[in-house]
């Protein structure tokens, strides 16, 4: 129940920074270098939760993402997330990056690793999309961009799963 509860309230938490992110960037012009703040919190969920919700809530907020992002394929996020979330439970397996360097330095690679199958999927299901040459352009810099944002966001996200752990202990165990 405990990890149920965690996966809402990061939903909850994804909602909100794609509420603050999108239209802030959008009315300033710099949408192209979005600093991509859900995507900490889908490198966060291997580290917290069981494989299967981990996975559901990735998709999830892929799904918000694509709502927030207007446009394109919908789905395109649920699916790049998907990958994400998979390379990171499998990293997490074979090295702990929850120091946040580490956590810096894999919130980099994975922004590399979403623009890269951005690029595929455009490719193969996007008819309209003709931007391939702006995707690479862009891939560096939204790595930087993304990557301090990376071990701030997970330390979001271990606020909000101490959050999950304190409503879901029983009353009687409760310090106050």
């Amino acid at each position: 129940m405990g990890a149920t509860i965690q996966a809402l309230l990061l939903l909850a938490l994804g909602y909100v920074l794609g509420a603050l992110e999108s239209p802030l960037l959008h009315s300033l012009h710099v949408s192209l270098y979005a600093p991509h703040l859900t995507l900490g919190m889908i490198l966060f969920l291997p580290l917290s939760m069981p494989p299967a919700l981990g996975a559901v809530t990735a998709f999830l907020l892929g799904l918000m993402r694509d709502g927030f992002s207007g446009g394109g394929l919908v789905g395109m996020h649920s699916e790049i997330y998907m990958v994400v979330f998979l390379l990171a439970f499998f990293l997490s397996k074979r090295l702990d990056y929850r120091p946040p360097i580490m956590f810096l330095l894999v919130t980099a690679a994975a922004s590399a690793v979403s623009s890269l199958v951005f690029f595929a999927l455009s490719a193969i299901f996007d008819q309209v999309f003709d931007q391939f040459g702006l995707v690479f352009r862009l891939l560096a810099p939204q790595a930087l961009i993304a990557a301090p944002f990376g071990p701030v966001i997970a330390g979001l996200c271990a606020l909000v799963a101490r959050l999950g752990e304190a409503i879901d202990t029983p009353r009687s165990r409760r310090l106050f």
